[in-house]
């Protein structure tokens, strides 16, 4: 992999050169291959409480049961705001695969919400949207998500 960044200011702009050929199944080992691969992403973060990014990739078979490339898109807009004791940050998200194969665009929408307070306390949600075309059935399906939690961390050393 090759990575190069550039800062100025609230901007920041990344390149990376890398195999996105899937290694096969097996996540757990450390992928190789030739380079054959390519990222961008433009950031802006006009102060400490926003944050978006656009970025873009063009993946050589990044799918081992699938034929085919693919290019990605996305786009996401960040805010965090203090709270006592904790913060609150949402961010509200899209992407897209493109497959060259059948030249299929597939969205994603996601808004998604963490918030810390009390010090050691998190309240998180998600609500998702997702196009699939990997379903046993032909076409391209929308499915829905929509999740809730609470975290809580424990001290189990004392420094």
């Amino acid at each position: 992999m090759i990575t190069a960044g550039l800062k100025r200011g609230m901007f920041h702009l990344e390149t990376s050169s890398f195999s996105g050929t899937e290694s096969g199944e097996n996540r757990w080992t450390i992928g190789y291959g030739a380079i054959n691969s390519f990222s961008g992403r433009f950031t802006v973060t006009p102060n400490s409480a926003w944050s978006g990014q656009v970025s873009a990739g063009r993946l050589t078979k990044p799918e081992a049961l699938e034929p085919g490339n693919q290019s990605r898109l996305s786009a996401s807009v960040t805010h965090t705001r203090p709270l006592p004791q904790g913060t609150w940050a949402t961010s509200l998200i899209w992407g897209r695969v493109h497959k060259t194969t059948n030249m299929a665009n597939l969205n994603s929408f996601g808004l998604e919400s963490v918030a810390r307070f009390a010090g050691k306390n998190y309240l998180s949600g998600r609500v998702e949207l997702v196009d699939k075309d990997e379903l046993p059935l032909p076409g391209t399906f929308r499915i829905g998500a929509y999740t809730a939690g609470y975290t809580r961390d424990f001290p189990f050393c004392r420094t």
